[in-house]
């Protein structure tokens, strides 16, 4: 917990952090990481996806980088989302695994502010169309759960492929 609050990991701090990891990742390499051909994503942040945005708020990526890692807040919980730009695959990392759909607005914001799509699309033109339902049983349920793990998306006439990426499974009911 931080010291001088009372929310557990609040949004400056996770953003705070994810900012240093890759601060020190582009800074200890030897030559610049683009230039010696690693693959190095670039960082965004995504706290309020449903905010005004203009033409100055979207910036191209930078030659070469064909990932984007954003940390995306809600009020009381995080997610990482990892877009893969050349196989336009997009996979939502969430320890207290939200629906994908719970997410959508933060993944059309990163589109859009990174220019991947028309930034001029209006987000509801989106369409996600889910996989089958799978039956699962996560953390210390019991029970089976349905949930969707996969969405095709199509936006601004592009089909880009949503899925819930598989890492640690979070099951103390505490925030990420």
């Amino acid at each position: 917990m931080c010291a001088n609050t009372d929310v557990f990991l609040d949004g400056d701090f996770i953003s705070a952090f994810a900012s240093l990891v890759c601060h020190h990742n582009h800074s200890t390499a030897t030559t610049v990481p683009i230039n010696s051909g690693k693959d190095v994503p670039q960082l965004t942040h995504v706290t309020y996806p449903n905010n005004v945005m203009s033409i100055k708020d979207c910036k191209p990526l930078p030659g070469g980088v064909q990932r984007i890692v954003a940390v995306m807040h809600t009020k009381l919980h995080y997610a990482v989302m990892e877009i893969t730009v050349d196989t336009k695959t997009i996979k939502i990392f969430d320890g207290l695994r939200y629906e994908l759909l719970e997410w959508k607005d933060h993944v059309i914001r990163v589109m859009r502010n990174c220019i991947l799509v028309n930034p001029n699309v209006e987000p509801s033109a989106a369409q996600f169309i889910p996989d089958t339902a799978v039956s699962e049983t996560v953390g210390r349920s019991r029970k089976p759960k349905e949930s969707v793990n996969g969405y095709d998306v199509i936006i601004a006439l592009q089909r880009w492929r949503l899925e819930r990426g598989s890492f640690l499974i979070q099951s103390d009911g505490n925030n990420c």
